[in-house]
This record gives C-alpha cells, structure tokens and sequence, in this order.
C-alpha cells in the first residue's frame, strides 16, 4: 500500500509563489477564454482616461500593512486627528486614531493573537446552564440546549482534528528523513527531479514496496512544496488547542473591556500593525481590493479611487465578537466609509442585536455591507451564519453576500470548500489562486470568499466613484442582475457523483461581471435622474 504525504490533495499546502496566475480574475470570458469579472475589459473600454470620486472602504478584518508598497497610497488618513499626540481631537471616542481603530489591541501595544471560536465562546456562556442535564430536563429551553449540543460536538471534532493534525506532523517529521536518506543514497547526495523520482518509483513498486513508498513519499513533498508545512501545522495546531479551542482560556483579559457590555467602550488601541507577523488575512483582502495598478509592482487591485480603512477585530484563530463588529461597522458609518468590506462569518452569536441595530444605522446612512459566504462546504441556506442581511423586523438591502468561483468552467467550477445557498449567497466571485498582497512588500497566491469579497467590494466602490448619485440599494441591484449566468452543473462535494446546475447555488445565478454593472449603472442612473 502506498501511503500519499499528503494527508487530502484537495487540502495541501498553497500554490508555489513562483507559479504565475496573471491576474486571471480580471479577465472577460468572451474575449480571454476566462471567466473573470471583465475589469480589464471594463478600463479598456468604458472608463478608459476617466477619473471618478475617491471612494472609502473600510476593512474590517485583521491588521493591515499600510506601508507596503502596493497598498501605502490608498490608506485612510483621518485628518481631524493628531498623530501620537494622546488626544482625542477630533473628539470621535478614539484617540490617535490617524488611521483606523484597532479593537483588539490595548493602549500598551499588545494585540489579542488568538481569540475563542465562536462555539467556544458560545459554550462558556451555555455550560453553566445545560452541563450534566438532559433534554427532559431543559424544560422550555429547548432551542438553547440544542445549540449547547452542537457548540459542544463542534469542540470535540477541533478536538480530534487537532490529534489528527499532531499524527500527520509526526508522519511527515519521521517520513522525510527516511525518504530522504533512501534517496540520497540512490543518487549519491546529488540533487533529483520529481520525473526521476517517478521513475525510480515505477521501478521500486514492483521490487521492494517499503522503498517505493519512501520514494512516493519525496515525489508528494516536492510536488506539493511542503518544506516547512509540518512545522507551521505543528505551530498552529498549539495555539488552537492553547487558545482559541480552550473554554478556559480568557480572550478578553489582554484587552480588558466587558465584552458584553456595548457601553464599555473605552478599549482598543490605534495600532494597526503591531502584529503583522502573525496576521496576513487584512493584507491578503487590501492587495486584492485596491493594490496598486499601474506601479508595475505585484498584483493589480479593482480600483485606486479608494482609501481603505483598517479595523482589526480578527484574530489569527477564532472569530470577532459580536460587540467589535457592531463597534466597527459604527465607526465605519460615522467616519465617511460608503463601502463595509467582511469577512467574519460564524455560526454562533451571543449578542447580533448590537450587530443588527449596527448594520440598520448602515443602511439609514446609505452605505453597502459585503460580505463573504464562508469556506466550510456548506449549504448556508440550512444553517444560520452571522452577520446577516436579517433584522428583527426587515430584511437589509444594503448587504451582499459573496461565495467563490474558480478559473475553469467544470464542475469545480464552484470549488467544493465554498458555500453556496440560493437564498442566502447573492452571487459568486472569483476566489480561487489569486495572487495578492502580503506584509512586508511580500506576495501570495490565495483561496477563499474572503477574496471575492474584496473583489465585489472593489467593484461597488467603482461604481459609487463614477455614479455616486446611486443608492445602495440600487448597487445591489445592479451587482446581481448583470451578473454572468453559466449553463453548467457543479459537485457539491468530493465523492458524491450527483451534481446541481450553477444557477441554483445563488440568488441571483451568476458570476459578478464588473463591465456588464457599469453598462446597467449608466442606464439606471439616468434613469434615476
């Protein structure tokens, strides 16, 4: 039995940086075979030498590098606000904050690295009550004791993930040098390719078993380039079992506010990169959403007609807070933001209220929310994720929820890891091997919703640059009615057989289209007016 290196292909280690995507996701599907959003097409075409109204975006997410290269010149500056000064002059309710808020950091500098998961956080609040007691013994609170239930089996499947994380890095950590010290005596210390390695495994799989295994062992870590992999699981499989999966663990005491107070709200800091050795994901976003487009350095964002505003209430493992987020998107409101980019997505909440009442004051205040659809391969449709565009009393029609697409039309079209819900996902993106943005002047191919996110919040900025009479609402509108329909079936997931059609993952059944947007923008704007 040959026994692969790779513990899932479909779950190895990202892409090699060297391998070059040439900004696919910007590409038209008539006219480059790809199926992007047709921004080049967009440039080329329709706004060529034209210059709309700078737009702000705030990223709510983690730190950002505000000095990289491709991104330094597209920062918010808050010019009502001293630097390092320790005066609140602008008298806002946060002090020093030049360029965004972070709330998770305190006043000394420290940041919140790892925080709770959501069912963590959940479960702390709901042990108290439920631990011990049966369903007959919950009386009326039926509901609560269910999610007690699933919050407790969500903590002891991290639990096992994380032994099985623990055995692949003792298999990797004792398959390597084995393999390694076969081949190197093979070929004599000299270096080898993976075509040698092929066929010296063609050969050995029919004499000697245990050595072909070692050899398909080496052909699987180079393939995948895993150097350094078994060390980085090993890292951040201690701090999810140190931290965000540990209900003893105290999240809050770094930052020292009562998170289920929302009037306590003197906490926080305005460092933004503090930590950006350990976070990348605000970076990752930014570089996607706005990098710079013409400095011939990197990647290409949507638009430069944006100042981005960081606000940090993610952690490196776990999730946001109910009370950051809601304090978050309300400093985005209060403080000139028109487009809200998220990438928070959860399945457990102790206080939405405080998020429902803060998305309300952003639709009043005419500003879009967007959202990513998450990266679980899961039917959203089925089970509640929060933030969502439902209120109490009414439906947002300021909020955008976004799933992924890749760059070949099959049936992977929608990768199996990105959600999909005819009701809930309004449309799709890319979000599949775009290169982007990463600290320290550095760059990465990445996955996830959280990319196409960035791409729809860049494209909705675009249009309220160039059409800033539109009402959010009407940005919605637009964003899901030209967008592209594909006539193809998708697999759900990785062994089943049975397929649906594209057009039934979402509400609207397409792929966001920005040069199809700005041909409808044209026509209801002046229709509007």
């Amino acid at each position: 039995m040959i026994i692969s290196c790779t513990k899932n292909k479909t779950e190895r280690p990202e892409f090699s940086q060297t391998k070059k995507f040439d900004h696919w996701h910007l590409k038209d599907y008539e006219s480059d075979g790809v199926p992007g959003i047709s921004l080049d097409k967009l440039y080329d075409e329709l706004i060529k030498n034209q210059k709309g109204k700078q737009i702000i975006v705030a990223i709510i997410d983690t730190e950002i590098d505000i000095n990289h290269e491709d991104l330094k010149d597209f920062i918010w500056i808050n010019n009502d606000e001293q630097p390092n000064n320790g005066v609140d002059d602008d008298n806002n309710g946060y002090v020093d904050d030049v360029n965004g808020w972070n709330f998770i950091g305190n006043k000394n500098g420290g940041n919140l690295i790892c925080s709770n998961f959501s069912y963590t956080r959940k479960l702390k609040e709901l042990i108290p009550i439920f631990k011990g007691k049966t369903k007959e013994e919950v009386g009326n609170d039926t509901l609560n004791f269910k999610i007690y239930q699933r919050a407790l089996m969500d903590h002891q499947n991290m639990k096992r993930q994380l032994k099985e994380d623990y055995e692949y890095v003792e298999f990797l950590n004792t398959g390597f040098p084995r393999s390694k010290k076969l081949l190197d005596s093979i070929f004599r210390g000299s270096t080898y390719t993976i075509n040698q390695l092929d066929s010296l495994y063609t050969i050995f799989k029919k004499q000697d078993s245990i050595k072909a295994a070692d050899i398909y062992f080496m052909i699987d870590f180079l393939n995948f380039d895993m150097h350094g992999y078994a060390d980085n699981l090993a890292y951040e499989s201690n701090l999810i079992e140190k931290y965000s999966n540990n209900i003893s663990f105290d999240d809050r005491a770094i930052i020292g506010d009562n998170v289920n107070d929302i009037e306590d709200r003197d906490y926080g800091s305005p460092f933004i990169t503090n930590s950006l050795k350990e976070f990348t994901h605000g970076s990752i976003v930014s570089g996607v959403l706005a990098a710079h487009r013409t400095n011939n350095k990197g990647v290409r964002g949507i638009t430069n007609t944006v100042k981005l505003m960081p606000l940090c209430i993610q952690a490196k493992f776990g999730a946001e807070t109910d009370k950051d987020l809601a304090l978050s998107i309300k400093y985005a409101v209060e403080n000139g933001a028109q487009v809200i980019n998220i990438s928070a997505n959860r399945t457990y909440e102790l206080h939405n209220e405080w998020v429902q009442q803060a998305l309300l004051y952003a639709e009043e205040q005419n500003v879009l929310v967007v959202k990513g659809a998450g990266n679980s391969e899961t039917d959203i449709d089925k089970i509640i994720t929060y933030p969502n565009k439902n209120t109490k009393d009414h439906v947002l029609n300021n909020f955008i929820v976004v799933g992924a697409t890749g760059m070949e039309l099959n049936s992977n079209f929608k990768p199996v890891w990105a959600n999909y819900g005819r009701k809930t996902v309004d449309f799709y993106a890319p979000g599949e091997s775009i290169l982007t943005t990463t600290p320290f002047d550095s760059y990465k191919v990445d996955s996830g919703s959280s990319l196409s996110t960035a791409i729809t919040s860049g494209v909705a900025a675009l249009l309220l640059s160039y059409y800033p009479d539109l009402k959010v609402r009407e940005i919605r509108q637009i964003l899901m009615e030209s967008a592209t329909r594909y006539d193809l079936d998708i697999e759900l997931d990785y062994d089943s057989n049975t397929t649906v059609p594209f057009s039934k993952l979402s509400n609207s059944g397409g792929v966001l289209n920005a040069f199809n947007a700005f041909v409808l923008a044209e026509k209801i704007s002046h229709k509007s007016n």
